[in-house]
């Protein structure tokens, strides 16, 4: 459930009107209305914003691994271990699946970091580690929304990717100020979410998860940022059957696993020159921008010991050339 913003929220009992009020284009709700939705989709600034507490950075040792699969057990309930055992029968068999479940990966090598924690040398990724780290984060505060079965449904599919990008994205939406609404189409194409601007006014928000960004080990770079847009503005079509068509504006959304922060620039170059190349060229005015979800890590190591935090956030590159007359609320950086 969602409501525009600036909606008109009314108290309980009676409320005296002595003059005359416009409420041509306003929507008019109940405080019930709004309790539902923060149930929902949780409190607004609550991850990204200024009602998120900060957390200290925690000492990683073998202890805190342990309890971060944990909490992802909890978390995803009976279905953690129904991935976990199909791993291992995977990983045991004479002929292991070519592609594993991308947490069970992570998993699989944060217990792996706690058995080094017992050497001389303990070995962690942190990449892996921080993907146990976010993923309660981001979705801790969707288990009372409808869909949140569907949503622990597509964590356990080869969906998973994709799902975790869509809920951060909302989240980061929501604790921006906008009312979002996680989009379920009865046929054909549509964007993963919607945002609620006004009474009969959507913006299109498709999220996109290429294979290229999933942990790539190394710096991408300009060119191959640029073409990885690319591919996602194409896949998602802007005709009147794509995901972000040209009937309503949009905003197109881009995951990525742990790249390099080199890359959140170089990200931001390319969706400029993107941006601009299609206004020259009279496309896209309906699009607002190209966003960005980064799952990101802050590292602080000491002679001893190591201090690690999640960096979450939804940089966007607005468009120049957007003709459309709706402001979104998109400000946020990325929170350590």
């Amino acid at each position: 459930m969602a409501v525009p913003p600036r909606t008109i929220v009314t108290l309980p009992g009676l409320s005296p009107v002595s003059n005359p009020i416009d409420l041509r284009g306003q929507v008019v709700v109940g405080k019930v209305a709004v309790d539902r939705m923060e149930k929902e989709s949780g409190r607004m600034g609550s991850t990204f914003g200024g009602r998120a507490s900060p957390t200290p950075p925690t000492e990683g040792n073998a202890n805190y691994l342990e309890q971060l699969i944990r909490d992802v057990r909890q978390l995803l309930g009976p279905m953690f271990d129904t991935l976990d055992a199909a791993d291992r029968k995977g990983r045991a068999s004479k002929t292991p699946p070519r592609k594993r479940h991308p947490l069970m990966v992570a998993v699989e090598s944060v217990r792996a970091a706690i058995a080094t924690f017992g050497t001389a040398t303990p070995t962690v990724n942190v990449s892996y580690m921080m993907e146990l780290v976010t993923l309660p984060q981001t979705f801790e505060r969707w288990k009372e929304h409808p869909l949140w079965p569907k949503m622990l449904k597509a964590l356990g599919t080869a969906e998973y990717l994709h799902t975790v990008i869509t809920l951060a994205a909302a989240t980061f939406l929501v604790d921006a100020g906008n009312s979002v609404v996680l989009h379920e189409a009865p046929v054909g194409r549509a964007p993963d979410l919607l945002l609620v601007v006004g009474p009969r006014r959507r913006v299109a928000v498709e999220v996109k998860m290429p294979e290229a960004l999933r942990i790539p080990g190394r710096p991408l770079g300009f060119e191959a940022l640029l073409n990885v847009i690319k591919a996602a503005m194409k896949r998602a079509g802007g005709g009147a059957k794509g995901q972000l068509s040209r009937q309503q504006p949009g905003l197109l959304v881009i995951g990525g696993f742990h790249l390099y922060e080199s890359d959140l620039s170089a990200f931001n170059q390319a969706a400029t020159t993107y941006l601009t190349a299609a206004t020259k060229g009279k496309r896209h005015a309906h699009l607002i921008g190209i966003g960005l979800v980064p799952f990101g890590t802050a590292v602080t190591r000491g002679p001893a010991t190591w201090a690690v935090r999640a960096m979450l956030g939804m940089p966007i590159t607005q468009n120049p050339g957007y003709s459309g007359d709706v402001a979104l609320s998109l400000t946020g950086t990325p929170r350590r």
